[in-house]
């Protein structure tokens, strides 16, 4: 009994260990990695949109979408630590009343439903971040 309880602790501390290898060094946002959640919101949003990162106006391209998404994140970051919030969940929240709007609370609900669900899931997704 005494070497399946020491076994499956071992187990547990290698899983542990083997899954913080794969963590990343990014830029983060008060324990949020940027380019991991503008990925998320890429995704979300849907990588086929004619609003890359569900950015309505004001860029032209990709990669001109994508600055434009982690300059909005990177301004949220500031009233987010302001109003003395934290959490990713919470920042996904947050988030979502000024990237989403108050006129849609379904959307926004589903706009953090899925935006959580790529950010915790970019590991199993591929996305560097």
């Amino acid at each position: 009994m005494r070497l399946i309880k020491w076994t499956t602790l071992l187990l547990f501390l290698l899983c542990f260990y083997l899954h913080s290898l794969g963590q990343d060094s990014a830029p983060a946002i008060g324990g949020i990695n940027e380019e991991k959640m503008c990925e998320a919101i890429f995704r979300a949003e849907g990588v086929n949109s004619r609003h890359p990162y569900g950015i309505m106006r004001g860029c032209k391209g990709h990669e001109e979408c994508r600055e434009s998404c982690l300059a909005k994140l990177r301004d949220y970051k500031e009233s987010f630590k302001e109003n003395g919030l934290r959490g990713t969940r919470n920042f996904i929240i947050y988030s979502s009343r000024r990237y989403v709007g108050s006129n849609d609370p379904e959307g926004r609900e589903n706009w953090v439903k899925n935006v959580y669900y790529f950010y915790t899931h970019s590991a199993r997704l591929n996305v560097k971040g």
